[in-house]
């Protein structure tokens, strides 16, 4: 089977890949310093978990903006389209 067959196009990890974005750039580099593979996915992991501080103060701001609150923390329920440039679709308040 070739890599065409099951949709891998990267030949090098340093190679960018057509199927979204990756955490492979955060690995190779954490790698190539010699870490291990536990302090490579803790470094990823905090990587991913990191909140910048605007987000406290947005959070602070919500608290005095019931509407702002309730619109970041309402659940929407998302749908896969065939659009190129609006992968996914949502409707909120009867619109798209």
């Amino acid at each position: 089977m070739s890599d065409a067959t099951i949709g891998f196009d990267v030949h090098s990890p340093e190679a960018p890949h057509s199927y979204g974005p990756s955490l492979r750039p955060l690995w190779i580099e954490a790698k190539q310093s010699g870490e291990s593979d536990m302090d490579v996915w803790n470094s990823v992991l905090q990587w991913a978990r990191h909140q910048p501080a605007a987000w406290d103060q947005k959070k602070k701001q919500a608290a005095y903006a019931p509407e702002l609150s309730e619109r970041l923390t309402r659940e929407l329920s998302w749908r896969a389209t065939d659009d190129v440039d609006r992968p996914w679709s949502t409707k909120v308040g009867g619109e798209t």
